[in-house]
C-alpha cells in the first residue's frame, strides 16, 4: 500500500504541475530517461531519453537484449529499449484501458504480461503484438509476478477483496485464488517459495496453497530482493512520513532471522542484485546508488545518478544495470 501512496503523490504532483503549463506542447522540463550503468567501471555510460512520460518499473528480458519500462503517465504505456543499441526500439499503448500498473516477463523472454485495471494483456516480444487479453474483475496492482518454471502469473485483487489470483497464461484463465493480498511479491529462483509483505510482516508462503511457511515483523518494507543460489534475501525499509530514515536488512531465507543490516540516507530504497559481481545496488533519495558487496552488505562504492531512481534492474550477465529515472526538470 505504501508504494501506491508514494506513486499517487508523485503522479498528483506531476499532474498539478502540468495543469499549470498553458502550452499545448509538451514542456521540455518534464523528461524521463533510462540511465545505463557499466558495473565494471561503476559509472553511467548512456542516458536513453524517453520524453514526456513518467516511467516507473523496469524489467530486462532473459537474454538481456531488451529492457521494458512501465510508463505511468503519457501516451506510451510500455517502452521497449534495445540494450545493444541503447535506443528506444518500440512502444505499446493500450488505449482507454487506463494506466499500466506493472509488467512481468516469462522465463523464455518471449511474452510480456502487462497489468492494467481489470485486465491483463499478453504481448509477444520483441514484436510488441498483443496476442491475448484477459479481463478479470477486481484485479489491481502492482504487482504482477511470473512464477519461474511455470506458465502462471500471480495478481492481487483490490483492497476490498484481499486475495490473489493465480492465472495460467496458456489457458488464459484463473486456476486458483489464494487467501492473501500484497503490494510486494517475489518468487525464489525455482518458484517453490513466494515472499510477500502483508500487514507489517514479511511472509514466506507455499505458492501452491498460499499457506505461511515462516514470517517476521518488518515495518514499512519497500522492496524484496532474492539472490539465486544463496540462503540470504534482502529487504529495504523506510520510515513512513520521514524520507531521511531508511535501510536494508539481510535475512536468512529459511528462518527469516536478521543476519545483517545497513542504514541508507534518504528516499525509499529499491534493491537490485548484480550477478557475477555478487553485489547489491541500493537506491536512495540522495541522487546516488550505494554499491554493497555481499553477503555482508560491505560498502564497495557509490554511483552518482543526479536524479531519483524509480526502478532498477540488472542484465542477466551483471555487466549493466538499468535505472528508470524521472528527471523532474532536465537531463543535465
Amino acid at each position: 500500500m505504501l508504494r501506491v501512496i508514494i506513486l499517487s503523490i508523485l503522479l498528483l504532483a506531476l499532474t498539478l504541475t502540468l495543469a499549470c503549463n498553458s502550452s499545448t506542447e509538451p514542456s521540455e522540463t518534464f523528461i524521463s530517461q533510462v540511465s545505463v550503468i557499466s558495473t565494471s567501471t561503476g559509472s553511467v555510460i548512456a542516458e536513453i531519453g524517453l520524453g514526456y512520460v513518467f516511467n516507473t518499473r523496469i524489467r530486462i528480458s532473459s537474454d538481456g537484449n531488451y529492457a521494458y519500462v512501465v510508463s505511468a503517465y503519457g501516451d506510451d504505456q510500455v517502452i521497449q529499449i534495445d540494450c545493444l543499441s541503447q535506443t528506444v526500439s518500440g512502444t505499446l499503448t493500450f488505449g482507454s484501458s487506463g494506466l499500466c500498473e506493472d509488467l512481468c516477463l516469462n522465463d523464455e523472454g518471449t511474452e510480456l504480461y502487462a497489468l492494467l485495471p481489470g485486465v491483463i494483456y499478453v504481448v509477444d516480444i520483441p514484436s510488441l503484438i498483443v496476442t491475448d487479453t484477459m479481463s478479470l474483475s477486481g484485479i489491481s496492482g502492482p504487482p504482477i509476478a511470473h512464477r519461474p518454471g511455470t506458465s502462471l502469473v500471480y495478481v492481487p485483487q483490490n483492497d476490498s477483496l484481499l486475495c490473489t489470483l493465480v492465472i495460467d497464461t496458456e489457458l488464459g484463465s484463473v486456476v486458483d485464488t489464494l487467501d492473501f493480498h500484497t503490494w510486494n511479491m517475489a518468487f525464489s529462483e525455482t518458484g517453490s517459495e513466494l515472499y510477500i509483505y502483508q500487514s507489517g510482516s514479511l511472509i514466506c508462503l507455499d505458492p501452491d496453497t498460499g499457506e505461511e511457511i515462516v514470517s517476521t515483523s518488518i515495518e514499512h518494507l519497500s522492496d524484496i530482493c532474492l539472490v539465486p543460489g544463496s540462503n540470504t534475501l534482502y529487504v529495504s525499509w523506510w520510515e513512513f512520513g520521514n524520507f531521511v530514515e531508511s535501510g536494508v536488512i539481510a535475512l536468512d531465507r529459511s528462518t527469516l532471522a536478521v543476519t545483517d543490516s545497513r542504514n541508507v540516507t534518504g528516499g525509499v530504497p529499491r534493491l537490485c542484485y548484480v550477478p557475477g559481481l555478487n553485489q547489491l545496488y541500493i537506491t536512495g533519495g540522495d541522487s546516488s546508488i550505494i554499491v554493497a558487496d555481499l553477503p555482508g552488505l560491505d560498502l564497495a562504492g557509490e554511483i552518482d545518478i543526479d536524479h531519483e531512481v524509480l526502478g532498477i534492474a540488472s542484465s542477466p550477465s551483471g555487466d549493466f544495470v538499468y535505472c528508470s529515472i524521472y528527471c523532474d526538470g532536465s537531463t543535465d
